[in-house]
């Protein structure tokens, strides 16, 4: 089978766009079509999958820009993480989904390099009966809070400090 891999530019009934990726090699993508939107994946694949999908996502993700071979790769991860079974280690050369193409190896080298952050991306799925399923990322905005500096709060105080007392002068 050949098939084509890499990001789709979609837009929403707003005219908004987004990127998304296929995860579903058994049906085609469409224009119009009316998907199911939901943060989870709603029991489509492992528990062991989504969260491999948020790490793919949190690790590699702002990398990619507009490099195809790169993009490709990362559609082939997706369909290696997808596809394979629960418990299998990632491998493109073999299993339940394997390919052959000079994306393969960036698709690997993304499915060796996951890390274990997860996270990074608010994760939507679009589900659909009759055309490919999708997912998209937007940066999280659930990030820890950057702390302030000590000295920041410090340094506060004294400009208020100091226009109490010009306040003050001016005053007399």
């Amino acid at each position: 089978m050949s098939v084509l891999a890499a990001q789709f530019k979609m837009e929403t009934t707003a005219g908004e766009s987004f990127l998304a990726y296929c995860l579903d090699l058994a049906h085609h993508i469409a224009d119009g079509v009316a998907y199911k939107v939901t943060t989870l994946a709603d029991g489509w694949f492992s528990d062991t999958a989504v969260k491999d999908i948020d790490r793919l996502f949190t690790s590699h993700y702002a990398s990619l820009g507009s490099d195809n071979t790169r993009n490709a790769g990362f559609q082939l991860a997706l369909w290696e993480i997808v596809e394979e079974s629960s418990g299998n280690s990632y491998d493109l050369s073999s299993g339940a989904f394997s390919v052959t193409s000079r994306a393969a190896a960036q698709g690997q080298s993304f499915l060796d390099n996951l890390g274990s952050a997860t996270g990074g991306y608010k994760l939507t799925f679009l589900d659909s009966d009759t055309n490919q399923s999708l997912v998209s990322a937007d940066f999280s905005t659930n990030v820890a809070p950057v702390p302030v500096p000590a000295g920041l709060p410090l340094l506060l105080t004294g400009l208020g400090g100091i226009a109490l007392i010009r306040r003050k002068r001016s005053k007399a």
